[in-house]
């Protein structure tokens, strides 16, 4: 496919057809382009690194228009190798392991992080996306800015920006990665960490023109690198340890650091304990055990002997309900039962259903029967089976 992104969905020659396309009568739409910024829900989530995020979640309405977006218009897009983050692909899952997994060669790296990416990227350079990659006439392209973001930025939390990030180097990603691989290096972007390997070492000049480059693709859409995450590492040196997107490159693999295994082991054997005190009911269980588990199928993934090992430990080991929760899950469930709804509100009703079938099969650990008629019951619930059927994104 070469590394342009390419887009092969029907063109959308007027705002009716873009209506049309995502399920909405135009004069509903205009409504919501209107009132947009009071579809939101913001709040604050602390960083890792210090400081706060701010999160703008779409309300339902918003949410599933933005959630049509993604399906109808962006999943008509094809996408490069290069891009490793937020791309459904089912033939070549993308993820932070495969971004690692194409720099576990290298011998010199040049890691990178774009600054306040979301909140830095502009309405102009995502209408820029819509007009010239999509080729979409400008009052089209106009709806969707409108429909994709608020407050002069791309709001961290919508459906929509993780595909945006991967589309507004559109134009001139592309050749930054050309040509990096004609001086034998290799560049992904999983949204806004960038990653450059190299098997041979680079010169002291080389590397200056690599950052250059990379530092170039941020600015021609006004953004701009962390000046502090910007590092140049060569495998092996004295005291380094290379991270690519959070795992540790070691021997041609990415793998997990030996103290995150350490950590996990130690959490295998709390969730031993703790099952064999009889606490398996607790809500505390239940959060321990389902991030064990998680680790523990990442640490299969990467190939540790220790997470199969852990596997096998765990599973004889799964939470349970209290009667207390058993009870309330059912009240939930005759809730579910009883309610009526179609149109806007079904997105929300395929979100509870799902929520309610994985319940259920914790449930049935410990009331197989109850659990099972449940299940049953909710598979024919008609709104239910109308979205299984795949008649509503």
């Amino acid at each position: 496919m070469g590394f342009r992104i390419n887009y092969g969905g029907s063109p959308i020659g007027s705002v009716g057809a873009l209506a049309a396309t995502l399920g909405y009568d135009a004069a509903s739409l205009a409504r919501l382009v209107k009132t947009v910024g009071d579809h939101y829900i913001k709040f604050e989530l602390p960083k890792k690194s210090g400081g706060v995020r701010q999160i703008c979640s779409p309300k339902p309405e918003l949410k599933a228009i933005q959630q049509r977006i993604n399906t109808r218009i962006f999943g008509n897009c094809k996408f490069p190798w290069y891009l490793q983050g937020s791309i459904k692909d089912p033939d070549r899952p993308r993820d932070f392991v495969s971004n690692a997994r194409e720099h576990a060669k290298g011998k010199h790296f040049i890691l990178s992080d774009i600054e306040s990416f979301f909140p830095s990227m502009r309405p102009g350079n995502v209408k820029k996306v819509f007009k010239y990659l999509f080729r979409f006439p400008d009052d089209v392209s106009d709806v969707l800015v409108a429909l994709t973001t608020l407050d002069n930025q791309v709001p961290q939390g919508a459906p929509t920006s993780s595909y945006l990030a991967n589309l507004i180097f559109y134009d001139v990603e592309h050749t930054l990665v050309s040509d990096l691989q004609k001086v034998g290096c290799r560049y992904t972007r999983l949204i806004d960490d960038i990653s450059v390997s190299s098997e041979k070492l680079l010169t002291t000049a080389r590397q200056r023109w690599v950052i250059a480059k990379i530092r170039a693709l941020a600015f021609s859409k006004q953004l701009r690198l962390h000046p502090d995450k910007t590092k140049v590492i060569v495998a092996k040196s004295a005291g380094s340890s290379v991270y690519v997107t959070g795992l540790w490159i070691d021997k041609g693999h990415p793998r997990m650091a030996p103290d995150t295994r350490h950590v996990i082991r130690s959490q295998v054997n709390l969730c031993k304990e703790l099952h064999a005190a009889g606490h398996h009911s607790t809500s505390d269980y239940h959060v321990l055990h389902n991030k064990t588990s998680g680790r523990v199928a990442l640490m299969s993934r990467l190939g540790h002997p220790q997470g199969n090992v852990y596997r096998e430990i765990l599973r004889p080991r799964c939470p349970v309900y209290s009667k207390k929760a058993q009870k309330k899950l059912i009240v939930v469930c005759e809730m579910f039962f009883s309610r009526k709804g179609t149109g806007s509100e079904e997105l929300s009703y395929a979100r509870k259903f799902y929520w309610l079938m994985y319940r259920l099969g914790i449930l049935g650990r410990s009331q197989q029967a109850i659990a099972q008629t449940l299940r049953s019951k909710l598979k024919k619930y008609p709104p239910v089976q109308k979205l299984r059927e795949g008649q509503d994104d």
